[in-house]
């Protein structure tokens, strides 16, 4: 089993991975296939760039314990400046999509799918996605949502992109950080340009304080910082990323009891008959949910 790994930036980079298990904190030599206690040159593994210019995938070959946490850093051959990392939990065992398809396929009383390519388990499958990325986050549940890393920045430019190794979409950035953990400051959009209307009428260039979300692009926050920085500034973030859509049989849901009753509750209703009982246990256990579970990974993310 391999290690994937999707990430965004600038493109005609030479990007490379390096994998760090935070619970032993040896490092992985993809050459050797191996745990070591240090980077060497075979840590590193490659990204290619894809034809969708600014997409880069990699696959690293060890395989990765369900649950586990580790950091994934990005560094570039060309560029000595340029770093990001990703603290990633790993999707952690559970109820598989065809599990939870056949669960609700035995409650509606018919026959179990051992695919979910047929018409009723797709169906069901669009369900499950409902509750995952529209309700589950409408009630404030963000279970392994909630995404740490850094980035750095330099006094080329102040825009950046927020886009962390594996994330699709980021919902939204709950803090920003400098390397002594003093939080920069979010403004709007016209205090931030007139702060940085000031800072440039002054010359002034120093570690950046303040910062917006000067646009979005595929899904990632593009990030203005001001005064622009002077010098190369790394930048800690906790993000909330956005639920990802299910497509494959052998994935795991999260929250799977909930996701379940949600998902058969809707299903009942769409075929005519009366999920009453099924709605009353799917809000049953999102409130649950809500109040024990939304803060299992995010207890320090206001809501």
């Amino acid at each position: 089993m391999a290690y994937p790994l999707r990430y965004r930036a600038p493109t005609g980079k030479t990007l490379k991975a390096i994998i760090k298990d935070l619970e032993t904190s040896l490092l992985w030599d993809e050459i050797n296939s191996v745990w070591v206690a240090a980077v060497v040159a075979t840590c590193q593994i490659p990204f290619t760039e894809s034809s969708d210019k600014g997409f880069y995938t990699a696959s690293g070959g060890l395989t990765p314990v369900k649950g586990g946490m580790y950091e994934i850093i990005i560094v570039d051959s060309d560029d000595s400046d340029y770093g990001a990392v990703t603290v990633e939990v790993y999707p952690p065992k559970s109820k598989t999509v065809l599990e939870v398809i056949n669960a609700v396929q035995t409650e509606l009383g018919m026959p179990n799918s051992t695919t979910i390519t047929d018409s009723l388990a797709k169906k069901i499958l669009a369900k499950i996605n409902s509750v995952l990325q529209v309700i589950l986050p409408g009630a404030n549940v963000f279970d392994h949502m909630k995404v740490d890393g850094n980035f750095t920045i330099d006094n080329e430019r102040t825009l950046y992109r927020l886009a962390p190794v594996n994330v699709d979409v980021v919902d939204r950035i709950d803090v920003l950080r400098d390397v002594d953990g003093i939080e920069l400051t979010e403004k709007s959009y016209e205090d931030f340009k007139e702060l940085a209307l000031d800072y440039a009428a002054a010359e002034t260039t120093d570690a950046p304080k303040y910062w917006r979300i000067a646009n979005r692009d595929h899904g990632y926050p593009v990030v203005e910082f001001t005064p622009p920085p002077d010098q190369v500034y790394t930048i800690y973030y906790t993000v909330i990323k956005a639920p990802k859509e299910l497509t494959a049989a052998t994935e795991y849901v999260i929250n799977p009891l909930v996701v379940q009753n949600g998902a058969l509750a809707m299903v009942k209703q769409g075929m005519g008959r009366d999920a009453s009982v099924e709605a009353g246990i799917f809000s049953a256990a999102l409130d649950r949910a809500s109040a024990t579970e939304s803060h299992a990974n995010t207890g320090d993310v206001e809501v």
